[in-house]
Order: structure tokens, then C-alpha cells, then sequence
């Protein structure tokens, strides 16, 4: 009897493990491929969706977004799109930032902001947070669109915020890294480098990325900069761009493990070792390069139009596709790359570097694209969101 009673237990215990597992799993999934709660998919920029979107493509519907029907065109790509349980989430150049419901297919809220809203948000437990071109700090409620907190920082905020704990990481325009508080938006510490006095610099200004209590951060003087979130001591600086020319880094770092990639304005990519900065090795891309990688692959998807699928070990170059110029931070899933430029929507093998797909929508691309299972999303530069979905 009491034998058969352990029997029992055990099996119990057995199944409800399994159970757990599963949900986790599900809870995990889910996570994945419903949800994107930060530019580039992550606090380390990786720009991997674990969604099972088909390249067969074809148009759902699309819809104006905005309060009027014309044309802003984007001084740099802008309004990467993150979103949750079904809303999407985004800023616009008429100064506004929405709540979208797909499931309605209609704005459900919008917040009016200072200045134009030029960067990517950040989901973070009940609320988002933003900046806009004005050099305002913004947390709204993501359900209501309240404004609980609005700072006022140096000049135009252009990179989207990194949420560590309890603190907001991003850099402005000025070259300046801040980090202040998530309740209040108050300014805990700042890092102001003295390389905002050339008389050339790129409009841009590359997100911080974050792994493992480190944070790393590109500036216009062509070095990558990691600091320690804990002491706030900057651990090295590693020069990424060449010497002479325009060097900036100006688009995000990703952490893949431990190497680090980095690209300058002037087309110089390296992988770095986190611990030290070392060299793992370096190559010369026709523009800055956005990376994205899964446990396979890297993809760099290049201002000067060309797509690399690139060896993590060694940097040889796998292959290389020409798509068209101005490529943005590409999304990148096992089996196939989503890309987008100004103009253009594709969709690439990724083992092979072929065309499968490509899309002109006439009035250009200026957000990031957002992936869920069924369905892909991206906004034009006449505010119209599109939706596609697997044929």
C-alpha cells in the first residue's frame, strides 16, 4: 500500500513538472514571437524573432495612421514599431505617439509629445518610454497613453532607450550617455565625452546594449565605449572606424555570447571579445552596418544596399546580396532575413542569400519591421501601417 501511495506521488509529481514545463515553454514562445518590447528585440540588440512567418507574402490591409494624409518624409529611419498582446506601439513627425489594436485595426490612444518622435520605445512592465526630438524623456501608461513623467534632457534624443531594473539608459545628439530613474525620469548619472566639436558629424546616434552588467555605446569620435552598469566605470574603449574620414558609430552594437559587433559610418565591422576588447576579426562593408544574428548566422545589413551573411568565427563573408541602398536593422528568424530600405520590403534566405520576396509600397519604409507568427508590420512615411500576412 504504501508503496503503490509513492507510486502515485511520484507520478503526480511527474506530470505536474510536465505541465509546468509546457507553459513555460508556451509562456516563452509567446514572448517571442506575439511580443517585441524593444528596438532591435532585446536589451542585446540581437534583432532574432522566434517567429514562423512564411516568405509567401501578400498585403492584409494598410491604414493611416496619422491626423492628416501627407507626406513627412524621415530624416533618418524612425518609429521602430514594438508592441504586446496585440497593440502596437509608435511615434510620428507630427509630434504624436499611438497605441494601434489590430484586432480593431484602429488607433485606441494618442498622446501628443513636445517635438517629433524620431526613435524607438521601450515596453517596460505597465509602461513605455520614448524621446522625441525636442530633447524630452517620456513614460506613458502603455493602456491608457498617460503621461506619468516628461524630463527635459540636452538636445534630441534619436536613439531608443534601454531599460536596465530600475534605470533608463540613452544617448542624445551631444554625445552624451545618460541614466536616470524609471519612476521619475531624474538623472542618476551622465557620461559627456568632449567629441561633440567636429564640424562634421552623421544625424544619427546608435542605441546602448546591455549584457551581462555591461553597457556598451557608440559615439560620433568612431570608438565604442563599454562601462559598467554597477560601478559606472567605463571598462574600455575600442576604436571601431578608421582614422581620418567620418567614423561615427552611429548604429547599435549587438552581444552575441561573448563577442561584440560594432560598425562605423565609414564601413569598417568588427567582432570584439567583450572581457577585453580584443580583436576577433575585421572587414570592410560598403556603409555602416546594422548586425542581427541567431545561433548560426550573422546577418549586416549595410547603408550602402548589400546584404552580408558573414562567419561569426573568422569574418568571411558567406554571401552577399545587392538589394537596394539605405538598408535598415534587418529581423532576423532561423530560416529567413527581413529587410527593408527606404523603398523597399524583402525577404531573404537565409542559408543562401536569395530573393523571395520584395515589396515597394510607393511612399518608403521608415520603421523597423515587426514580426509575429502570421503576420508582418511595418509603417511608411506617409503613416500608413501595413500588414501582411503568410498566403
Amino acid at each position: 500500500m504504501m508503496l503503490q501511495k509513492h507510486i502515485l506521488t511520484l507520478l503526480i509529481l511527474f506530470f505536474a513538472l510536465h505541465f509546468i514545463s509546457v507553459e513555460a515553454r508556451a509562456e516563452t514562445l509567446s514572448s517571442g514571437t506575439a511580443q517585441k518590447l524593444s528596438y532591435r528585440y532585446g536589451q542585446s540588440r540581437s534583432g532574432y524573432s522566434t517567429a514562423k512567418l512564411s516568405p509567401n507574402l501578400s498585403i492584409k490591409w494598410f491604414i493611416n495612421t496619422r491626423l492628416t494624409d501627407k507626406y513627412i518624409f524621415a530624416p533618418k529611419m524612425t518609429n521602430p514599431l514594438v508592441g504586446e498582446a496585440g497593440i502596437l506601439y509608435f511615434g510620428d513627425l507630427e509630434g504624436n505617439f499611438c497605441a494601434f489594436d489590430i484586432s480593431k485595426k484602429k488607433i485606441i490612444w494618442r498622446q501628443k509629445t513636445i517635438g517629433h518622435v524620431q526613435a524607438g520605445a521601450t515596453i517596460s512592465d505597465d509602461n513605455i518610454y520614448f524621446g522625441d526630438n525636442k530633447g524630452y524623456l517620456y513614460s506613458l501608461n502603455k493602456k491608457s497613453g498617460e503621461v506619468l513623467w516628461r524630463q527635459k534632457y540636452n538636445v534630441e534624443i534619436l536613439s531608443a532607450p534601454l531599460v536596465i531594473e530600475n534605470e533608463i539608459y540613452f544617448t542624445d545628439l551631444s554625445d552624451t550617455l545618460f541614466c536616470v530613474s524609471k519612476d521619475s525620469g531624474k538623472r542618476l548619472w551622465k557620461v559627456k565625452l568632449d567629441t561633440f566639436t567636429r564640424d562634421i558629424i552623421v544625424r544619427d546616434v546608435a542605441a546602448p546594449a546591455y549584457s551581462d552588467g555591461k553597457l556598451y555605446q557608440g559615439f560620433s569620435d568612431g570608438y565604442l565605449y563599454c562601462f559598467d552598469t554597477k560601478t559606472r566605470k567605463n571598462l574600455y574603449k575600442k576604436m571601431v572606424g578608421g582614422i581620418e574620414g567620418i567614423n561615427d558609430v552611429d548604429t547599435p552594437a549587438a552581444v552575441d555570447g561573448d563577442t561584440l559587433y560594432a560598425s562605423s559610418f565609414d564601413g569598417n565591422f568588427i567582432a570584439i571579445k567583450t572581457a577585453n576588447a580584443k580583436t576577433k576579426w575585421k572587414i570592410m562593408l560598403d556603409g555602416s552596418g546594422y548586425p542581427g544574428f541567431n545561433d548560426n548566422d550573422l546577418i549586416i545589413a549595410s547603408r550602402g544596399g548589400t546584404l552580408y551573411n558573414v562567419d561569426k568565427s573568422f569574418g568571411n563573408i558567406i554571401w552577399e546580396t545587392k538589394l537596394s541602398p539605405n538598408l535598415i536593422a534587418p529581423v532576423i528568424t532561423d530560416k529567413y532575413v527581413f529587410a527593408a530600405s527606404e523603398d523597399y520590403l524583402y525577404v531573404v534566405d537565409i542559408k543562401s542569400g536569395k530573393v523571395l520576396f520584395e515589396f515597394e509600397p510607393g511612399s518608403g519604409i521608415n520603421s523597423e519591421i515587426y514580426l509575429t507568427d502570421d503576420a508582418l508590420y511595418f509603417l511608411s512615411n506617409k503613416g500608413y501601417l501595413y500588414c501582411f500576412m503568410a498566403e
